[in-house]
């Protein structure tokens, strides 16, 4: 019978040894590989295989979830790793934006066009080392031109990844155009559906409230927008001036243009801002101006309603006259005027005249009262004794008695 060979322990376990080892180091190099992974907030977590050997903060994983709830609303964090307290041996810093996209959808039912609207909620990851530079950017939820774009980017090597940084100014350059279109989608709403329809007829005040609540969201996700871009720029100033010591002197110009970027992006987004803000006002003037086409229109029914009590009002001032009983009619005697008709003119002219006197005094004592306060300097806020007896009165019959009160003086 033949004897199969056979090799020692010694020899096994010198090659499992060496197995395992060229595993280690595939799995460090794949660690220190620059990768860019795309995820969606639902398929990423901490275990991912995409990112192993990463050390991802557990705050980025946390601002994931958040995502998948659609409650996030923008921040900006990092975290460095300092060698001996002076050189940066590695930072991450990561990012969130938030746009509210508004769009118009017809509803068959009611025969009406909605007001419908997404939200969009990118992120970005990055991690960077003095040794490797750059060696992860993780995107979550992010657009698909944009990431188009990042992927051509990074295949290109368009962007130098000695500066993180520079991939801020790649993704938020790409979403001013998103921060811009949702502004002007908004102003195309107050424009056509509530600038063009000031007719007390087609006004909708429930469409103009829910257009100023889709702006109060467009002013607040800008101007989070900008806290986060600020949170950018403080901690590329300090990332900047920490590395500057231990990398070369062409670098420290490459810091100086994402600088300068930065500061350009954020002047863009703010424009954007103002912008939103400015259809704020817009939508608000628009309200007030509703309501005063709503208020002019009840006034003019209102007037209607005081003519035609004017028409009828001599005639029943003289039905009521004759059909006292000061006045008789009969057939024989005909009409008979009763000799204590005077009573009734005595009775109406001293309780005339006894309304216009407390009118009048109620007046004069309200004008003391504001000139006195006026000279002390103390505003005049709280109302006097005799505004609060009156209040009853309304404008109107203020306006009248005014003018009769000036025909008597």
């Amino acid at each position: 019978m033949e004897n199969l060979p056979t090799q020692n322990n010694k020899e096994l376990d010198s090659e499992t040894e060496t197995r395992h080892l060229a595993s280690n180091n595939k799995l460090e190099e794949h660690a220190k590989s620059p990768r860019l992974v795309f995820s969606s907030a639902e398929e990423l977590v901490e275990h991912d295989p995409r990112l192993s050997g990463c050390n991802i903060d557990r705050n980025f994983f946390r601002l994931a979830s958040h995502h998948v709830k659609k409650d996030s609303n923008g921040l900006f964090g990092c975290r460095t790793t300092l060698e001996n307290g002076k050189k940066i041996l590695k930072h991450d810093s990561w990012c969130c934006f938030k746009i509210k996209q508004v769009r118009k959808s017809y509803h068959v039912e009611h025969s009406a066009w909605d007001i419908l609207y997404d939200w969009q909620q990118p992120s970005i990851y990055i991690s960077w080392n003095s040794e490797d530079y750059i060696t992860l950017v993780l995107c979550i939820d992010i657009p698909n031109e944009l990431r188009a774009t990042m992927q051509d980017t990074w295949d290109q090597n368009l962007v130098e990844r000695n500066d993180p940084y520079k991939w801020y100014c790649l993704v938020i350059d790409n979403l001013m155009d998103l921060y811009d279109t949702s502004v002007w989608k908004l102003r195309n709403l107050v424009r056509e559906d509530v600038e063009k329809r000031r007719s007390p007829e087609s006004i909708d005040f429930q469409r103009i409230h829910e257009i100023a609540r889709h702006i109060i969201h467009s002013n607040e996700t800008l101007e989070v927008a900008l806290d986060t871009l600020d949170g950018i720029q403080q901690a590329y100033e300090l990332f900047s001036k920490d590395s500057t010591g231990s990398v070369e002197q062409e670098m420290e110009f490459s810091f100086r243009y994402t600088q300068l970027e930065l500061s350009r992006l954020r002047r863009t987004i703010k424009a954007s801002f103002l912008r939103s803000r400015s259809l704020g006002d817009r939508i608000h003037n628009e309200i007030n101006l509703a309501y005063n086409l709503v208020n002019q229109r009840d006034s003019f029914l209102m007037k209607t309603i005081a003519v035609m009590t004017l028409i009828y009002l001599p005639g029943s001032y003289l039905a009521s006259i004759f059909g006292m009983n000061f006045f008789d009619f009969s057939s024989s005697t005909g009409l008979i005027l009763s000799d204590k008709f005077w009573i009734y003119w005595v009775l109406t002219a001293i309780m005339t005249l006894l309304t216009i006197g407390i009118w009048m005094l109620w007046q004069s004592q309200r004008e003391h009262t504001q000139k006195a306060s006026t000279h002390v300097g103390i505003p005049n806020s709280q109302p006097s004794l005799a505004s609060r007896r009156f209040t009853w009165i309304g404008t109107e019959w203020r306006s009248a008695f005014r003018v009769k009160t000036e025909n008597v003086v």
